[in-house]
């Protein structure tokens, strides 16, 4: 005679359910690399600024004509391969080597998501150009702008 076998409910949980979640985790985290690894396959090169420097101009075309292609839908296209590639081609001779982009990740740090936009820019500005901004004579600086401010506060 057969003894059914009873399971406490924290073991009925784990078999029927927590198991399962895991399965469909794991199973949802490789679909996710997969495609991360296609988007890497597809667009890596526009990730990466070095990537997109040093390719060569017929990689580069390979490239464009490729992303063209799957951005295409039916008949209408999101892309034209040759524009993109004349852009890129554009984009690398004509970027600079000091790059301000990742100087506005350097200066708006979590702690500083309310800097004013003002701020913000300046801030830029003064990381963007920390070679002229070493050589200022901040003594004197300061001393302009506290006669500037002394000012304001006796004509109000």
């Amino acid at each position: 005679m057969g003894e059914d076998v009873t399971q406490s409910a924290e073991e009925n949980f784990k078999n029927n359910y927590f198991l399962y979640i895991i399965d469909q985790a794991i199973s949802s985290f490789g679909t996710r690399f997969q495609q991360l690894q296609s988007l890497e396959e597809n667009f890596g090169i526009l990730w990466n600024f070095e990537k997109l420097k040093s390719i060569d101009p017929e990689k580069l075309r390979t490239f464009c004509d490729n992303l063209a292609n799957i951005t295409n839908y039916g008949e209408n296209s999101d892309l034209n391969g040759d524009d993109l590639y004349e852009d890129l081609c554009m984009l690398c001779r004509n970027f600079p080597e000091e790059r301000s982009f990742s100087k506005l990740k350097l200066i708006k740090s979590y702690l500083r998501s309310t800097v004013s936009q003002e701020r913000l820019s300046g801030l830029a500005m003064l990381s963007i150009e920390k070679d002229m901004v070493e050589k200022l004579d901040y003594v004197n600086l300061i001393d302009i702008f506290t006669s500037k401010n002394a000012r304001r506060v006796i004509f109000k």
